[in-house]
């Protein structure tokens, strides 16, 4: 799941904190962004082992720079997981 918003909100903790949620990473550090990095993204449920084809489809639809990079991270992240493996 990818979460969007201000660092300050406490959502970030609280799902951190969930025993329901694991592997819970914080991709960027920056503390703002006026818009959304993923305005065109709802919620979909994608099934653990096509995680990968749908970021790296994203990650090559990607025109923008902040776009693809927060894709490579999560796909980075995803390969270090449980669920890359």
């Amino acid at each position: 799941m990818l979460l969007e918003g201000l660092r300050s909100s406490s959502l970030f903790k609280i799902i951190s904190a969930d025993s329901r949620h694991s592997d819970v990473v914080l991709l960027t550090k920056e503390d703002e962004f006026r818009e959304r990095l993923f305005p065109n993204w709802d919620m979909e449920l994608v099934a653990a082992e096509d995680i990968s084809a749908v970021l790296e489809d994203a990650l090559h639809e990607a025109s923008d720079p902040k776009q693809k990079n927060t894709l490579s991270k999560m796909l980075h992240e995803l390969n270090k997981s449980q669920l890359g493996k």
